[in-house]
């Protein structure tokens, strides 16, 4: 495979606007993922996705890592305009990279799960984290794959993963209610979103699984397809790697899930 590392995608903010791409160099099977780091919105790196994204290069799979800017000193909507402007510029390269720019997943882990959804949600029209360089307004992926995702920006939310909330929104929600409702996966599904796979452990204790159910509940409920996979006993982030037991199983899970809906 071909491996190319810390790709600008933006003239803008360089130090983080970077990608990571991994090409199969024999039987590219003309889809591409799109993978999206965690870490709290306030950390995490492209590298930790490399291990797989080598195992889906390894299947046909042009792949690609993506670097984004982070809180606290970047607040909604920069990490989403960021992963914007990277969906857009891996689409547009498909030609380029061996792949249909109508097969493209997006996954993600935790903030880089929320990520992932979000993009599922921002239609072309909508002006949410547009910016002056996204010369192709659809981001939207094919497919989503969602690691153990945040689902809500809501402050009513008080589970452990929100500790950090109010480092993530340029302010309270009692003052921009309207913001809040913009940033939560939750109230932006409307049907239509493209097919969604969420892989969540029982034993997470940062992101509870019942996030994952509800939101799974709630795009099938509006028509859509969603599939929740419950990892008994796993906890959160398991899923960068392809050698623990989780990791295998969920790997397992998102090729059957990018087979049939990719």
């Amino acid at each position: 495979m071909k491996e190319c590392f810390d790709i600008p995608y933006s003239r803008l903010h360089a130090d983080r606007r970077v990608i990571d791409v991994f090409l199969p160099e024999a039987s590219p099977n003309g889809a591409g993922i799109y993978w999206i780091h965690g870490g709290g919105f306030a950390g995490g790196s492209k590298a930790q996705w490399h291990e797989v994204c080598r195992h889906f290069c390894g299947l046909g799979y042009a792949c690609a890592s993506v670097e984004y800017r982070l809180a606290p000193e970047w607040k909604f909507p920069a990490w989403v305009e960021d992963v914007r402007l990277g969906m857009s510029w891996f689409r547009r390269r498909a030609g380029e990279y061996g792949f249909s720019p109508g097969r493209v997943a997006a996954a993600g882990s935790s903030a880089g799960g929320y990520l992932a959804l979000m993009l599922a949600t921002i239609a072309p029209d909508d002006d949410l984290a547009r910016s002056d360089e996204l010369d192709g307004l659809e981001t939207r992926p094919n497919t989503v794959a969602a690691y153990c995702p945040a689902t809500s920006m809501h402050e009513a939310k008080r589970w452990p993963s929100r500790a950090a909330y109010p480092k993530l929104m340029p302010a309270p929600e009692s003052a921009e209610p309207a913001l809040y409702r913009a940033a939560s996966v939750e109230d932006r599904i409307v049907g239509g979103e493209p097919p969604i796979l969420f892989l969540h452990g029982t034993a997470d204790e940062l992101i509870p699984l019942s996030e994952s159910a509800d939101l799974c509940e709630r795009i099938t409920g509006a028509g859509g397809r969603a599939e929740l996979v419950a990892l008994e006993g796993v906890g959160h982030g398991f899923g960068y790697g392809t050698r623990t037991d989780a990791q295998a199983a969920a790997i397992r899970h998102v090729e059957r899930f990018l087979e049939q809906c990719l």
